[in-house]
């Protein structure tokens, strides 16, 4: 159910924001106040992982904005390669939704593609999530053209796009394809 979502210019990427791969409580008090801040400087979009920090950044994030309009604020949030299967996906998801403290997420990715398993389990329970009003938007992250390809077919709704890495340095997605590739199909490429 793609919901017209467009993503502003600048949003505030939140890997490091409660610990690395582990939670870290020690900065919580003043990563709390850079998201007030940022929220207070008009950032709306806020990307986070299941991954960052084990979901403590999922849990900043949520902190910050109780109390606030839910609908002012745009979430990504992307699931880990381990819980790609069907169960592990809905299982995430549901992990994802409690940290944040939200009964939706605006846009759900693939975090990393698995070499394990088979692509079409992970789009069969992201389909549901977005039947289940639980994912407004899915897409993928760090795809390659083929595997972007393999997403765009097995993705019931229109899949909204790829967050990659992406830069004046990096200019990979441009020369191999998948800049083109979502620019015919109308996917956001999301620049890391």
């Amino acid at each position: 159910m793609r919901d017209n979502l467009t993503l502003p210019p600048v949003g505030l990427g939140m890997w490091n924001y409660g610990g690395l791969l582990n939670p870290d409580h020690s900065r919580d008090h003043s990563e709390l106040k850079a998201i007030e801040q940022a929220i207070s400087l008009g950032y709306r979009h806020f990307d986070t992982a299941e991954m960052y920090g084990a979901g403590h950044s999922e849990e900043l994030l949520g902190r910050a904005l109780v109390g606030l309009n839910r609908s002012d604020f745009i979430i990504t949030s992307k699931v880990k390669p381990e819980n790609l299967s069907y169960q592990g996906i809905l299982s995430a998801c549901d992990s994802s939704l409690k940290r944040l403290q939200t009964d939706f997420i605006d846009l759900y990715l693939i975090h990393w593609p698995s070499k394990e398993i088979p692509l079409a389990d992970s789009f069969h329970a992201l389909n549901r999530l977005v039947s289940e009003d639980k994912v407004r938007n899915v897409g993928v992250s760090n795809f390659d053209l083929p595997l972007l390809e393999e997403a765009v077919r097995l993705s019931e709704t229109p899949l909204f796009g790829n967050q990659v890495l992406y830069s004046l340095f990096h200019r990979k997605p441009q020369f191999d394809g998948t800049l083109e590739f979502c620019q015919e199909h109308e996917l956001t490429l999301t620049a890391l």
